[in-house]
């Protein structure tokens, strides 16, 4: 009996093999048959297969953000937030100095370390060599929080003493070349002798954080910049905190009302509400700052939004492709009914039918992930460069990302040959052999419904990527307010010998030729500035206070970017009062008011009814504590300037000015059409020679504010990249289904031929077929693209209308026809080889 059981398995095994065989031979026998559909499917799903796994990579980059940290999940950034009565909200992602020792001193039971930041651009001396690098001051306590890898010396001894300093890897070759840079010695800001005691590892490019070079944050040093370390109402460090635990952090934010209402010193004279009122602390978990932070300060911040839609781009290509397989399987089911009969004649059943095609299925699949990893080979380089990053595509020695192929082959094969396989298995034998067909008809509805699904999927892309596009040239190009185009603007004067010396660099510069002006500023656009001043309306501190944000200029600020008042006038030079004097000079002077400029935002918040009626109104501004008020005069409105991102409102603005000897940090140069370029080299020569131990910091005053954009920009041409992908393999699909109704109507093509249908009459058949369900697709797109794009834009304070008839028009009705342009093109190429067939062939066997 055993024997006889043990034969009895071994058969079936036997049976079961070759029948696997069997399925495997007619699989590859089917792709080589039809090699068209072969090439449409595995192509599509190819093309489709690599997008997800590059969108993937990405994805998984920008989620992976400060992993290399061991407490990632313990680490929190102290991020502020100032509610002053007359302004919005100011979030930054800098503290006050102060905050560290308070945080050690109130709340050590939650918190087991805090560390400070403070990055300082400052000129650097390695050799005879000079640069302008950043140098990060941090407390002691900074490795327990941040474990920075060495590559050599050591790095507790830079906590300890302050003439150490640790640099990167990439720092210490840009000083030292192929040198070893441990014991070497540099020079910063001209003073300040450090030794390299130690080189720690780059940090990996998906961290938020930048280290160039590392030193103790000596608080003794900025005693004379008290704004560094010793005010509450400066945000210059950075404050991160190590936790107990993760749930600690809730616990933290519960106590932060009470700790500042007993720590915080609002020292803004004129403020008399309870700090916390004012104040708001809010710890930012390390790991979500990348794509979450949204507080001024943080240098390289992502976008959640991106990577969802990302995401969800990577789904849809996805479902596009399985589409594809879905309409061509069931196209070509016509064809393979007579094999489907026949094997159920032999005694197929229908469970061995499903796990057949189930198999081809997955075949495909598998032949396409391969040409899809071969895909993604070629394009991560481009890719790459494209992002600034370095992804690498590890099928080896990445289990994750074998276990993601493995479920894309299986979900492709199940989704893409499920129905299919359904369909095809309840075929009855009878029917399709008695009337010796090849062929069963095929359910061209449930086509018709997945081509309208593929190209509202398709459309809906086409929408996006044009808004993203259109946003990002509106921004671009929005009327600022001010000439922006040749114009350089030079940075750091106050690293200059003397304070005179700015005034010394301006007169020189604008003896140049080809210069037509030049202007000192204490900052420039896109504006960094976070300077307030608060006014009341009255010598007293009765009334509604207003808190506005200053820019401090020189006369000739206005004129450099071209900006004309719209009431008063501007300032002049003439005038002793248009000038904001030094305390103590103010005291002497015999000039009852001092004179402002204004924009027409801070005209609307005064609340009176035209620029013209802002002219000469009085406000009280308060001074530091125990000096009088600065009775100020509005002499002039300017238009709003858009000094930073259209994301951001314009706010109130009040510019003051003094004379350029008073000392400034920014210089902006207006040049003659074209001529910036050969002016930056005698520029930089005069720079020179007034500060030959300080390098030179220029840029351009367009490109910066077009930088504002770049991350925009830049997701929007990858959103474009794969949207093209998308349209790809709807292309393919539809290229198939084409070639298959011209096949599967040939015969009835030819009748119409015979009775006088034109070519013409013949293509615009066949074309309109597929006409049809492209502008069905638009009906379902148009109004899921415009709630998504209409929530994305309301990240901007100054962009498109959606409602705008022309955009409906050029956006939703240009993506409408791009779609039947894609459709006919693909379309086109059968109906007219149909079109154009002899007749009598098609009908010879009729």
């Amino acid at each position: 009996m055993r024997a006889g059981r043990s034969i009895c398995s071994t058969g079936r095994s036997r049976r079961r093999s070759s029948m696997l065989r069997n399925y495997l031979t007619v699989a590859i026998r089917n792709l080589v048959a039809h090699k068209l559909h072969a090439v449409i499917n595995i192509g599509g799903l190819a093309v489709g297969l690599a997008a997800c796994l590059l969108i993937l990579l990405y994805v998984r980059d920008e989620t992976s953000y400060e992993d290399w940290l061991p407490n990632a999940d313990r680490i929190a950034a102290v991020e502020i937030t100032f509610f002053a009565p007359g302004r919005e909200p100011m979030a930054f992602a800098g503290t006050p100095g102060p905050l560290k020792a308070a945080l050690d001193k109130e709340l050590s039971s939650d918190i087991e370390r805090s560390v400070r930041l403070f990055d300082d651009q400052e000129p650097v001396r390695a050799g005879d060599r000079q640069f302008i690098a950043d140098t990060t001051y941090v407390d002691p306590g900074f490795f327990e929080v941040f474990d920075l890898k060495m590559v050599g010396g050591e790095r507790d001894r830079v906590l300890a003493d302050a003439s150490s300093i640790l640099l990167s890897q990439t720092t210490a070759k840009k000083y030292f070349g192929a040198e070893p840079a441990i014991g070497q010695s540099i020079t910063v800001s001209g003073t300040r002798a450090y030794t390299v005691i130690g080189v720690f590892a780059d940090l990996p490019k998906n961290s938020h954080l930048g280290f160039d070079s590392i030193a103790l944050f000596d608080v003794e040093r900025y005693k004379d910049r008290p704004w560094v370390a010793d005010q509450w109402t400066s945000v210059n460090v950075r404050t991160y905190v190590l936790l107990r635990s993760a749930a600690a952090r809730a616990r933290v934010e519960t106590a932060m009302p009470g700790f500042i209402d007993r720590n915080v010193v609002v020292d803004f004279p004129g403020f008399t509400e309870k700090p916390s009122t004012l104040v708001r602390f809010d710890l930012m978990p390390v790991r979500d700052i990348h794509l979450h932070a949204d507080k001024a300060g943080y240098a390289r911040t992502g976008s959640f939004t991106a990577v969802v839609a990302f995401a969800g781009i990577a789904l849809l290509i996805l479902i596009i492709a399985c589409i594809n397989f879905v309409n061509l399987a069931t196209a070509r089911a016509m064809t393979r009914a007579r094999e489907v009969s026949m094997r159920k004649v032999v005694g197929a059943t229908r469970r061995q039918l499903i796990v057949q095609h189930l198999g081809e299925a997955v075949l495909t699949a598998l032949v396409a992930l391969v040409l899809a990893l071969a895909l993604v080979e070629l394009a991560l380089p481009a890719f790459n460069a494209f992002l600034h990053k370095e992804l690498r595509l590890d099928v080896l020695g990445d289990p994750s990302l074998v276990v993601v192929m493995l479920g894309l082959i299986a979900t492709v094969g199940v989704v893409g040959g499920l129905y299919p396989a359904l369909y095809l298995s309840r075929f009855r034998p009878a029917e399709v052999l008695k009337a010796n067909q090849s062929s069963a008809h095929g359910s061209s509805l449930l086509r018709a419904g997945l081509v309208v699904f593929q190209f509202a999927i398709s459309i809906a892309l086409i929408v996006c990527t044009a808004t993203i596009y259109t946003q990002t040239i509106y921004a671009r190009t929005l009327d600022l307010g001010f000439e922006r185009g040749d114009r350089m603007t030079v940075t750091g004067l106050g690293d200059l010998p003397a304070e005179e010396s700015g005034a010394t660099l301006k007169r020189e510069i604008a003896a140049l030729p080809g210069v037509r002006g030049v202007a000192l500023s204490s900052d420039a656009p896109p504006l960094r500035n976070n300077n307030n001043a608060l006014l009341y309306p009255t010598a007293s501190t009765a009334g509604e206070k207003l808190l506005i944000e200053t820019l401090r200029v020189e006369p000739d600020f206005f004129a450099v970017f071209g900006v004309q008042p719209v009431a008063g006038r501007l300032f002049s030079l003439d005038r002793a009062g248009d000038f904001r004097l030094p305390a103590k000079e103010r005291e002497q002077s015999t000039e009852p008011r001092q004179g402002v400029v204004v924009n027409r935002a801070f005209v609307a918040k005064l609340g009176v009814r035209s620029p013209d009626e802002a002219i000469g109104k009085v406000l009280w501004e308060v001074q530091e504590e125990g000096q009088p008020m600065i009775a100020t005069e509005v002499i002039g409105v300017v238009p709003d300037l858009y000094l930073r991102s259209v994301r951001q409102v314009v706010t109130p603005l009040m510019y003051y000015a003094q004379r350029p000897e008073a000392g400034f940090n920014w210089l902006t140069v207006h040049a003659e059409p074209g001529r910036l370029r050969e002016l930056r080299p005698q520029i930089e020569a005069i720079w020179s020679r007034l500060a030959p131990t300080v390098p030179i910091r220029t840029g351009f005053i367009d490109e910066d504010l077009r930088k504002q954009y770049d991350g925009d920009e830049q997701r929007g041409q990858i959103f474009a990249g794969f949207a093209a992908f998308a349209i790809l393999i709807a292309c393919l699909g539809l290229f198939g289904l084409a070639s298959f109704s011209a096949q599967r109507r040939t015969k009835e093509i030819g009748m119409r031929k015979v009775l006088g249908a034109s070519v013409l009459d013949i293509v615009r058949l066949l074309v309109w077929q597929f006409s049809r369900p492209v502008l069905v697709a638009n009906l379902i797109a148009w109004p899921v693209s415009f709630y998504v794009m209409h929530r994305w834009l309301a990240g901007f304070q100054y962009k498109i209308s959606l409602t705008d008839p022309r955009v409906l028009l050029g956006i939703f009705g240009g993506a409408a026809l791009l779609a039947l342009a894609i459709a006919w093109l693909t379309t086109a190429g059968h109906a007219y080889k149909v079109a154009r067939a002899n007749p009598g062939r098609a009908l010879r066997v009729e």
